[in-house]
Formats: structure tokens, sequence, C-alpha cells
């Protein structure tokens, strides 16, 4: 899968899922040098890219448990190489700086729990520039996706940037103090959301953090639909609320879920817990769609937080 920014909202969302009215990623601006795109170019490869991940999630959706494990590398690797304009594909092959400027808010909002001596895991790594960004302030940093098409070459030696199958954690239990995922959850079959989670629950060690950030059903869809449909028809195969997010967690194995408030990766917030966060989402799910999507920032503040 690949990781976006801190705040579902901004720029650039792993699927683009925050385009509307016709607007391509990057605030409608051309990947490559900033000016605009023409709109009639911009809409037909909006709609090609929503009909690529509408087939790719489709396979997804409806492949057998037990053939998902191998499907995942595969679907993402696939969408690399069918979407070569795909903001996530864009990105990887900029220039250092502006890798870095996608990934210091997750990083900026990663180093609020860890320090010079934890060990830190990113999962669902894109490009893996996060994990790179982090490896100098921590002990360990870590990196995992299901696809390596987009990590850097060479890869850098001060971080280790892995592969899985998006189930089995290649780490030994309690071995890491902070996990990571920013705009991954929603791409997991529901059904594999608790095998995932579970797994980096087990990577935790005890006192460990797992910061989720996932964007709300609430504000949704925020995959590529959102511009055709009104759930989600692209690779977000579950779009999560509050109170689901933080049931799963707990069957997972996290003693305590909670939330803090983030905006751009600072802190603005003590962490809190998670009820009263759930009502705002449920009032928020009850408006209008345009308004409660224009509520997505608001809601995409809130970082949930799995605590051992």
């Amino acid at each position: 899968m690949v990781t976006g920014g801190d705040d579902v909202g901004q720029w650039c969302t792993k699927c683009a899922g925050n385009v509307r009215g016709g607007r391509g990623a990057h605030c409608g601006r051309d990947r490559r040098d900033g000016t605009a795109l023409r709109p009639q170019r911009d809409s037909e490869e909006l709609r090609h890219r929503h009909e690529v991940e509408r087939e790719l999630g489709e396979r997804l959706r409806c492949a057998p448990a037990d053939s998902r494990r191998k499907l995942y590398g595969e679907v993402y690797e696939e969408r690399t190489r069918r979407l070569p304009e795909h903001p996530l594909v864009v990105r990887a092959r900029s220039s250092p700086s502006a890798r870095q400027d996608a990934a210091r808010p997750a990083a900026r909002l990663v180093r609020h729990w860890a320090t010079r001596t934890s060990r830190t895991l990113e999962i669902g790594a894109g490009d893996g520039e996060v994990t790179v960004m982090l490896a100098a302030d921590v002990a360990r940093a870590i990196a995992i996706d299901v696809a390596d098409s987009l990590y850097p070459h060479p890869r850098p030696s001060l971080a280790l940037l892995a592969t899985f199958d998006g189930f089995a954690i290649p780490l030994a239990t309690a071995a890491v103090d902070v996990a990571y995922s920013s705009q991954v959850l929603e791409h997991l079959h529901p059904d594999d959301a608790i095998a995932q989670t579970s797994e980096v629950r087990r990577c935790l060690r005890p006192g460990g953090v797992y910061i989720c950030v996932t964007p709300s059903a609430a504000t949704g869809p925020h995959d590529v639909s959102r511009s055709f449909d009104d759930r989600p028809t692209g690779l977000h195969l579950h779009e999560w609320t509050l109170p689901q997010l933080a049931s799963m967690m707990r069957v997972a194995g996290f003693s305590r879920v909670r939330v803090v408030v983030s905006w751009h990766g600072y802190r603005l917030s003590p962490v809190l817990p998670l009820k009263p966060f759930a009502v705002l989402e449920r009032i928020v799910a009850r408006l209008p769609r345009a308004l409660r999507q224009s509520l997505s920032p608001v809601i995409a503040s809130i970082k949930v937080l799995g605590i051992v």
C-alpha cells in the first residue's frame, strides 16, 4: 500500500481521494512543473484512474481469503505500472527535497512518541521517505510494504525498507516501540484488518503505541471514487468510523484506544478519550454530503492511538 501525508485533505492523498469537480491531484496542478492541467486531460486522467482502481479493488474484494495474502503485492505493483501518473508514483520519482516535504508532517507526528532509543515501524510505507527521515533520530527505523516498486534505489543505509504479504510482519515479538501507518487500513479487506493489526500489536513492546491514520467513513469516500460514487469503489475496501476502529483494535489486543488531535504533524492536544470524538463524527455523518465532505480536514485531524 503506500503512505500519504499526516492529514487527509492536503494537496495530495494516497488515492487522490480529495479531488473533486474533475480536478486532479496536487490541487489541479501539473505534477511536473506546477502549471495548470487542462480540464479535459485532467478529467480523462481521473476517469482512467477510477476505472483501473475499481478493477483492482474488485479483484481484492472478490478474492477468497487464502488468495489475498499473495494478491495485495500483485495489485499494488500493477497499479504502479498501469498508473504512472498516480500521485504516489509521481512523488516517488520526484526530487529528494519534494519527497522530504511530503513526508515531513508524518515524521513530525511520529517524533512526538519516538526517542533516540526507540525502534520504529512504518506499515504501508510507499516510498519509505517517512522512515528514512526518522532514521537519524531513532535507534532503528523500519518500513514495510506489500510492494517495493516505490522504494528508492539504491536503498538508504540507515533505514531498513522491507516487503511483507500484508499479514505477517517479519519482526520478532515486542521488537518496536512505535508503529505508524497512514492511509493503509482502508486498503485492506475488512476481514484482513484485524490480522494485520494483531501483528502490529504483537511487534510492540509493553507501553508501545500504534499511531493509526486512516480516513473516516463519515466524510468519505476518500479514494478516487469520491468524484464518481457515494461509497468507496476503488482501492479503499473499507473506510472506518472511530467506534469500528476502536473495537477492532481492542480485539487485536490493544489495552487502550485513545485519540490525539494533530495538524501537519503538530500535536494540538494531549492524549484524549475517543468517545467525544466518536459523537462528533456521528454528527458529521448525518450532514448533507457536500457539507460533511467539506469537514474532512477537521475529522482528519483526529488520530487514533492503540496503546499496549
